[in-house]
């Protein structure tokens, strides 16, 4: 697909069977909740009050719909219901179905994509029927079970190294920076820094490439938007730098990570800041050392 389906209003549930299933298959027949969810995400272009509209627990109502229709999908034998939880795998009607979604531009699903819906509707109408509809909910359950506690020990991580001060975070980003190979890392560690709040040099061979860091601390509902990257990008050039990375404990809203994209500016939210911290062992060992965040 060349380019994004264009989304103004808030798709029901349905709408994301077939985008799914070939999310899946272009995963390669098997995938996490979390990654299946994001790659079918790029098949679309949402308005932004799609993307930050939540339900009253705080998550995402579009991921949320995404979510369920994959366990609708999987309740209906798209999805292979022996795979392990929190995984998609296609199942053998699964694969019937990419066979015919494959040839077709996203854009021509809607024949298929109403059959599909009818099947799935009429299956998980079976499934809660034989099931007695407890037994159907404990395959939701089962489904999200792995998934949530996952979800519950990166937020908790998440938020101790969100109650860091400022600074803390700067040398926490700058000792990141030190981890993964960059020279000469240094911080501002002042206030009214000028738009950035570090730089380090990384090396290729006999190139040396100047890389400037701004690092924002906060919480959860408050995303960097398109504006600070550009901010960040003005400060790049008077700073004579060649790269930029913006890392931030919350997230990035859709006009902020085409900006990024377009300006060249590497962006880290929360969940790949911990990420990395995790594989390079940056306050973790198996678990988050609450301690080295409280005394960074």
């Amino acid at each position: 697909m060349s380019e994004r389906i264009k989304i103004t209003e808030m798709p029901q549930m349905p709408y994301f069977h077939c985008f799914a299933l070939l999310a899946v298959h272009k995963l390669g027949g098997s995938s996490k909740t979390k990654d299946t969810i994001e790659e079918i995400m790029n098949f679309f272009d949402f308005e932004e009050n799609l993307l930050e509209e939540t339900l009253e627990n705080g998550k995402s109502r579009l991921k949320e719909r995404i979510r369920f229709a994959m366990v609708d999908l999987k309740m209906a034998d798209y999805f292979a219901k022996d795979s392990k939880r929190g995984l998609y795998q296609l199942s053998d009607k699964g694969k019937l179905s990419i066979q015919q979604l494959v040839p077709l531009d996203p854009t021509e699903f809607r024949e298929i994509g109403e059959s599909i819906r009818k099947d799935v509707q009429q299956q998980v109408a079976r499934v809660q029927k034989e099931k007695k509809n407890k037994e159907a909910l404990e395959i939701n359950d089962e489904d999200f079970s792995e998934e949530s506690e996952e979800e519950m020990e990166y937020l908790n991580d998440l938020e101790i190294i969100q109650e860091i001060n400022p600074y803390s975070f700067e040398r926490l980003c700058a000792l990141l920076f030190k981890k993964v190979g960059y020279e000469d890392v240094q911080t501002t560690q002042k206030s009214g820094d000028g738009g950035y709040d570090g730089v380090g040099y990384l090396v290729f061979g006999l190139v040396r490439f100047k890389v400037a860091f701004q690092a924002k601390k906060y919480k959860n509902d408050n995303k960097i938007g398109p504006g600070e990257i550009r901010e960040f990008s003005g400060t790049m050039k008077q700073q004579a730098a060649e790269k930029g990375v913006f890392i931030t404990t919350s997230d990035f809203t859709q006009k902020a990570k085409e900006s990024g994209l377009e300006l060249g500016i590497e962006l880290i939210n929360g969940e790949k800041l911990i990420g990395l911290l995790q594989k390079h062992q940056i306050g973790y060992s198996q678990r988050i050392d609450k301690k080295f965040f409280e005394e960074l």
